[in-house]
């Protein structure tokens, strides 16, 4: 407890009783146990220090308790701890510069591993443990429904509905002493008569008739409470798998979601196999029609999924999956969280969506919202019992200060119990390929990166601001993902950079995937304001080059996170106000022109320099104008900035539709070539005079010109490989909105020279359009190599993701 929220006060005091380092300590009868590291040979010594117990009360001890039955042996159970903190740890081998924090990363290892044996030893796995949604909520059994639910702060618990006249104390739950409540709601033949007692204004009894029969599927429910202090509260429950909204429109109501045999969707199609390189499509259903409203998974699945798998990505992010009573929350404010948005469709809807994607070969992945959660109180979690912790961190640590959110209490069971089922529920129940991890930042930290500009050195991620049981969480979730399917991914949405975000657990790290290359958007869309004379290439290139080499990245130009409201798209910043006259293919200003070549530009470069897989927000593609906004009384509750202009896409006098083309030849040519995943990567040329940058992905050579008022003819640039050099894309080209400036003819192949030049032992001479980007491939070598010879100089596989940059 002590060390697992970094509590400084009352670890020194431990430290300096016992005069050794601490290691663990543990709460049992009359104390503590206190585990300190021994100056021999690396054992470890256990102290009894009765002295110590007043600290720590009884109710910091008994909050850990959890709801599995074994809760006083949770508290009291004492973990031996090894000697394996004094080992370095493989973290520190793969990135030499934090060496000095090893034995941090080792007692962080240290703390991971006896809550894995704690939690195998009071549940019998990580799994079983992360069945909580098996148990908990709402479940059709033999006779009936059963509803359990875990509510320590409450006194009194009923079910009310549709089924009792939402009468409560009709259907009434047992509380056992870990807080768990249960209660039983029979099957009625017919609809019966009861009468029951209730309290009359001036605070007496009397009998009232009511009439109740069983649990129907879709029946509108509330549970309700009344509180250690007397207050009653109705609530929704917590483990509810659906919702729908009530005519006062204010606040939602859980609905007990039981299709029958014949209207339950079953899956068709198993999972595709798990790309070589994700092409993730980020996608917000309720958003991605054309008409002001909100969008369906019906119409998103007949109309968007083949758009998606035309333009050839292979995988799928859907966004606002999880309910949110607040839509303008774009669905960061989660407030049932095993239930789907219910403006859009039906769980089952949804389940359809994912299996259509799936027989079309796309991965799909979830937008999950664990950081925190909507502070709504009675369609949500926030003080679900009255109470003000219960599944958040209490007090003003439990609070987003820029959010207005409530933050998960990681170091509670219950807490654990709850996100990692609610991991294990979407990937058996919709069949999900994975998730993206939103707002790590804010998990990790307890400042919640508020203010933060992480500039402060590699103490930042070792110090006493990291809530390591959010580590810890974030460490089980990603163990658990992979124990239920291998194959699936799990990306990290951090903008701090934390080492070891996608190493495995066993080495120190957090077992992420993938992590987002947060950095270069923010200097694109910076960039995009700014005349590109100005653009300093050599900070571009830099941008996209930082991160950790051996941690794989997703690469981007836009995501969502962009266009917000207060933002526009990236191709908006570039053009303005003029793409809503001017985007004609064959009637265009010079400011439209400039602007679509350097949007083509910006989106290939990032996407060969800024990681290891790629991402793109719907209609970004495309070059979608204006921004973000979702309705809200600040903009009379339109929706017409929450839609996708798709029309403007397939006129093929615009050029939208060139675009469009450009981004699928891009597509196809990482499919082609594996540009992401190349063992030999090289930028051979970025000159600020010329304004050109020349980059090598394994056998293809990629030649930018931001000069937009200059082509080049006969434009030196250094080779690694000798031989023949075929065009393979030329951005230039009118099906991709360019002016033919060169003829192709005059572009289509192109032989080396022995020539040295940019460092390299070969150069190319080229002719280079303005505001554009040629790329060649090597298609015919003067000194044979095979693929696997520079992928030995400069990596060691196509698996080998870290990547060599050379100037």
């Amino acid at each position: 407890l002590v060390t697992s929220n970094c509590c400084t006060q009352k670890r020194s005091r431990l430290e300096a009783h016992s005069g050794e380092p601490l290691l663990m300590a543990a709460a049992v009868a009359g104390g503590l146990a206190v585990q300190c590291a021994s100056a021999a040979g690396g054992r470890t010594r256990t102290r009894h220090c009765p002295q110590l117990a007043a600290p720590f009360s009884k109710h910091q001890v008994s909050r850990r308790q959890g709801a599995s039955g074994h809760g006083s042996e949770r508290c009291t159970r004492t973990v031996k701890v090894s000697a394996r903190v004094g080992r370095m740890p493989g973290l520190v081998r793969l990135a030499p510069e934090i060496e000095p924090f090893g034995h941090v990363i080792g007692q962080r290892q240290e703390y991971l591993r006896n809550l894995k044996e704690h939690i195998d030893h009071t549940e019998g796995s990580l799994v079983d443990f992360a069945r909580g949604h098996e148990k908990f909520g709402l479940h059709r059994v033999e006779g009936g429904v059963r509803y359990i639910e875990w509510a320590p702060n409450a006194v009194e618990l009923s079910l009310v509905g549709d089924f009792n006249g939402w009468q409560a104390g009709v259907h009434k739950g047992i509380k056992d002493e870990y807080g768990v409540w249960t209660l039983f709601v029979p099957d009625e033949p017919e609809q019966t008569s009861i009468t029951i007692q209730t309290t009359t204004s001036e605070g007496g009894e009397k009998d009232q008739v009511i009439t109740v029969r069983g649990l129907e599927h879709k029946d509108q429910l509330r549970v309700h409470m009344v509180t250690t202090s007397g207050e009653t509260l109705d609530r929704i429950p917590a483990w509810i798998t659906a919702v729908c909204g009530t005519e006062s429109k204010v606040y939602h109501n859980g609905v007990f979601w039981n299709p029958g045999d014949d209207e339950r969707y079953e899956f068709k199609h198993e999972a595709p196999r798990k790309p070589k390189t994700m092409r993730i499509y980020e996608a917000h259903v309720g958003m991605s029609g054309e008409q002001e409203g909100v969008n369906s998974y019906k119409d998103f699945t007949d109309n968007v999924l083949p758009k998606i798998k035309e333009g050839g990505y292979n995988a799928i992010q859907l966004m606002g999956v999880q309910e949110h009573a607040l839509y303008s929350s774009f669905g960061y404010q989660v407030t049932n969280f095993f239930a789907v948005s219910h403006r859009s469709g039906s769980p089952d809807d949804l389940k359809e969506l994912v299996d259509t994607a799936h027989s079309l070969g796309l991965y799909v992945l979830l937008d999950v919202v664990h950081a925190h959660a909507s502070s709504n109180c009675i369609d949500g979690l926030n003080l679900f019992d009255g109470s003000q912790s219960g599944y958040f961190y209490g007090g003003s640590v439990g609070e987003h200060a820029l959010w207005g959110t409530r933050m998960f209490n990681y170091g509670g069971h219950e807490t654990l119990r709850f996100l990692l089922s609610n991991l294990h529920w979407w990937m058996t129940e919709y069949k999900f390929d994975g998730f993206r991890f939103d707002g790590v930042t804010a998990m990790l930290y307890w400042h919640r990166g508020v203010h933060w500009d992480f500039m402060g050195g590699l103490s930042e991620y070792f110090g006493e601001q990291v809530d390591v049981s959010a580590l810890n969480y974030l460490s089980l979730a990603t163990s658990l993902v992979a124990k239920l399917n291998p194959s699936a991914v799990c990306i990290a949405e951090d903008v701090s950079g934390f080492p070891g975000m996608c190493q495995a657990s066993i080495l120190g790290g957090l077992g992420m995937d993938y992590r987002l290359g947060m950095g270069p958007p923010d200097k694109w869309a910076k960039f995009a304001k700014q005349p590109v004379e100005s653009w300093h290439l050599g900070a571009i290139v830099g941008e996209l080059q930082n991160r950790r080499i051996h941690e794989r990245t997703i690469a981007y130009l836009e995501s969502h996170d962009q266009a917000l409201v207060g933002s526009v798209t990236f191709a908006f910043g570039l053009m303005g106000a003029s793409m809503y006259h001017g985007m004609q293919r064959n009637n265009r200003p010079e400011s439209v022109h400039r602007g679509v070549g350097l949007h083509k530009m910006a989106r290939l470069l990032s996407l060969i320099l800024g990681g290891d897989g790629w991402l793109s927000f719907m209609g970004n593609e495309f070059g979608h104008p204006d921004w973000i906004d979702f309705p809200r009384p600040e903009n009379n509750n339109s929706y017409f900035h929450a839609r996708r202009q798709w029309s403007l896409r397939d006129d093929e006098n615009l050029l939208y539709s060139c675009l469009w083309e450009f981004d699928k030849a891009i597509m196809a040519l990482e499919e082609q070539h594996g540009l992401m995943r190349a063992g030999h990567t090289r930028v051979v040329q970025v000159n600020e005079d010329s304004r050109v940058v020349a980059v090598e992905k394994g056998e293809i050579m990629f030649v930018f010109n931001f000069n937009p008022n200059a082509t080049y003819h006969d434009y030196k640039v250094g080779s690694t490989w000798g031989g023949k050099y075929s065009l393979a894309l030329n951005s230039d080209n009118s099906q991709y909105g360019g002016y033919d400036s060169i003829p192709e003819d005059h572009l289509r192949e192109r032989y080396t020279s022995d020539f040295g030049w940019d460092g390299c032992d070969k150069s190319l001479m080229l002719s280079i359009p303005g505001c554009s980007v040629v790329v060649y491939e090597l298609t015919e070598t003067e000194d044979p190599h095979d693929e696997y010879s520079y992928h030995g100089q400069h990596g060691t596989s196509d698996d080998d993701y870290s990547t060599d940059a050379f100037w």
